[in-house]
């Protein structure tokens, strides 16, 4: 197959084999209106970042509808502006980071919140390192000032303590220009953080 710009795409047929289609279930609260994220957790479940709604969704490994990761609103323990989410295979629950309020808002599987932490940052890129830390992207560097330099890497405690910092945001094509959504990828136990439009890759 070739594209309008005769750049050539593979089908999926030669790549896998088999492919299985899930439907996720439709009810009043979950409805799906463009998936951003998919994240499986320990058990298989599916969780959901619908960009569209806001909503944080559990599915089973059927497609069965379970409930709700927080909710969208005003409230103590609901998320304002959701940019993401991330699973932690580590604690066994959904972290939802919410730059309206700077903050990393952690629910239970069963959509409780447990617990927020508030942070100085707008938050591009969010992962999670281990047990007990994350690591962040700022999308403009934590200045958000084009010609200034920021630091764009942030490794942090679950206490939003700061263990390092790394990667200078500027405007030469060596530092990070424009933002990036992935920006991590995680394999046999390294963070590999792959810096838009520049030559970096950080392990």
């Amino acid at each position: 197959i070739k594209t309008h710009t005769n750049n050539p795409v593979s089908k999926y047929s030669n790549l896998y084999k088999d492919v299985q289609y899930i439907a996720l279930e439709e009810t009043n609260n979950s409805i799906i209106g463009e998936i951003s994220k998919l994240e499986i957790t320990n058990n298989g479940d599916y969780i959901v970042y619908d960009s569209k709604s806001g909503s944080v969704i559990r599915f089973n490994k059927n497609g069965k509808y379970i409930c709700n990761i927080g909710n969208r609103g005003p409230g103590k323990d609901e998320y304002q502006v959701p940019d993401g989410m991330v699973y932690d295979c580590f604690n066994d629950n959904v972290i939802v980071w919410d730059n309206a309020k700077r903050s990393l808002m952690i629910y239970n599987l069963d959509g409780k919140m447990e617990s927020s932490i508030l942070l100085p940052w707008y938050i591009g890129t969010f992962g999670i390192l281990d047990k007990e830390r994350y690591i962040l992207y700022m999308n403009n560097g934590e200045n958000i000032k084009y010609n200034d330099k920021g630091t764009n890497y942030k490794i942090i405690k679950h206490d939003g303590t700061i263990e390092k910092e790394f990667g200078e945001y500027g405007i030469d094509v060596s530092d990070f220009n424009p933002a990036c959504k992935e920006t991590f990828h995680f394999q046999n136990g390294r963070c590999l953080c792959m810096a838009p439009f520049s030559p970096k890759i950080y392990t």
